[in-house]
């Protein structure tokens, strides 16, 4: 990562400098050559400053705070080439300075005098086996953090929670583990993943105030928190794509006027027949006559008498079933001692008398 921080051990003034961290836990610091006011004329070149940091593993993370403990912003200005025209809309880059936070960049001289030259900054250096907090420009070893045995970090994030910077991992056992900074005295160690695959390795990402979003699945994103202020006001974040509200009621059309009109219309069915079962006031009632209710009266009748019959035919069903089964068990019977018999002559037939 690019900084503007102090490279060099008992440096008096910081220099832009670019930190590279390897896999076999190297940290090396180098600087960039010329500085800003001879960017445009001279190509830009990397030196080695000569400080190189050694932990165990590989290098997951490195920030930097300043004397009291704030995070330092990572310094960049974008540029844009002064001799392209100004109608060539290709390639135009906009110039503008990301200015750095006031409580971590803007220090007054005397701020600066009454902090001590060994403790301008602050590198926290991450792996996925230990952690260290490492004063600069003097290049000692404030606080030292080894992870638990058996287990090794996959992502690290350096974070500002309630207004403090905070260090946030992911475990290979799934324990998601938060460190105060530069102290790193351990905060919060929680099992969180059942199961740590590469998708959420790769897709994890912490953010400012406790947040976190990683794809759960190829095509789900999945919000947490390990802040309780914010896991509290989460039901106030929650909102819904749209705003319910009851439909409007339906303009009341004179049923005659729409039986008798020039143009189609929609009728509501509770209009015609009510919403209740009663019928309104422009729609005429059946009465039943006496030839109809008598010729109900014998239609249920006759229903009920096929219905009885039905009933009378399914027991007679039953009953002869029941006599096949009975006749088929005698049926066998019969047989067996039929074979039990001709078993016995033929071992009695050719036996004497003196034989029995």
């Amino acid at each position: 990562m690019f900084a503007d921080s102090y490279s060099r051990k008992l440096s008096e003034e910081t220099m832009s400098s670019l930190w590279v961290g390897t896999s076999a836990g190297t940290m090396m610091a180098l600087d960039v050559i010329p500085y800003y006011s001879e960017r445009e004329t001279k190509p830009v070149m990397l030196a080695h400053s000569g400080s190189t940091f050694q932990l165990k593993g590989t290098i997951l993370e490195l920030c930097f705070l300043n004397y009291r403990g704030v995070l330092v912003p990572v310094e960049a200005e974008m540029w844009g080439n002064s001799k392209e025209s100004s109608g060539d809309k290709r390639g135009k880059r906009l110039v503008s300075r990301v200015s750095r936070l006031s409580m971590s960049c803007s220090e007054t001289t005397n701020e600066k005098s009454a902090a001590s030259t060994e403790h301008q900054h602050i590198a926290v250096m991450v792996s996925d086996s230990e952690m260290r907090s490492i004063a600069l420009p003097a290049q000692t070893v404030l606080h030292k953090e080894k992870f638990q045995e058996g287990m090794f970090v996959v992502k690290a994030t350096a974070i500002i929670m309630k207004e403090s910077a905070c260090l946030t991992c992911l475990g290979s056992n799934g324990n998601l583990m938060v460190y105060s900074l530069p102290s790193l005295r351990p905060l919060l160690n929680v099992n969180y993943f059942s199961d740590v695959d590469i998708r959420v390795v790769r897709t994890l990402d912490f953010s400012n105030h406790g947040h976190a979003m990683y794809m759960c699945t190829p095509t789900e994103i999945q919000k947490i928190t390990v802040s309780a202020d914010m896991c509290r006001a989460q039901a106030d974040t929650q909102c819904e794509p749209f705003l319910p509200k009851e439909n409007p009621e339906m303009p009341k059309q004179n049923f005659l006027k729409s039986l008798f009109g020039s143009g189609p219309s929609v009728l509501d069915r509770e209009e015609l027949f009510g919403a209740s079962g009663k019928a309104s006031h422009g729609v005429a009632k059946f009465v039943p006559g006496a030839a109809l209710q008598a010729a109900q009266a014998g239609a249920s009748g006759v229903g009920a008498e096929l219905a009885r019959t039905r009933m009378a035919l399914d027991e007679r069903g039953e009953k002869l079933g029941r006599l096949e089964d009975k006749s088929e068990a005698m049926k066998d019977r019969a047989k067996e001692f039929s074979d039990r018999a001709a078993m016995l002559a033929d071992r009695y037939k050719n036996l004497k008398w003196y034989q029995f």
